[in-house]
């Protein structure tokens, strides 16, 4: 019973993984690459990370989260300072 319950749990883990790796290849292709270079970083290469972590799921949750919680809100305030105010 322990095994099935850690193989259901390895599997649940690594699905939701490869969801939040698609979820964040979306932000990330939804901001320009000017921003993004504004805020020290390569639209590019985190597009590359989070794609060739899909196959790799706990590459791709450990990008994901580097992402949400470091990159994603410094390329935001880039972007919101690159933008004038109508």
């Amino acid at each position: 019973m322990g095994v099935a319950v850690a193989s259901l749990v390895w599997w649940a883990g690594g699905i939701g993984a490869v969801v939040l790796a698609v979820r964040t290849i979306v932000d990330v292709a939804d901001h320009t690459r000017v921003a993004f270079y504004a805020a020290g970083y390569s639209r590019s290469a985190w597009l590359v990370v989070l794609g060739a972590g899909i196959f790799l799921w706990p590459a791709a949750f450990v990008a994901s989260l580097v992402y949400w919680l470091r990159a994603r809100p410094r390329v935001v305030r880039a972007e919101r300072a690159l933008v004038p105010l109508a």
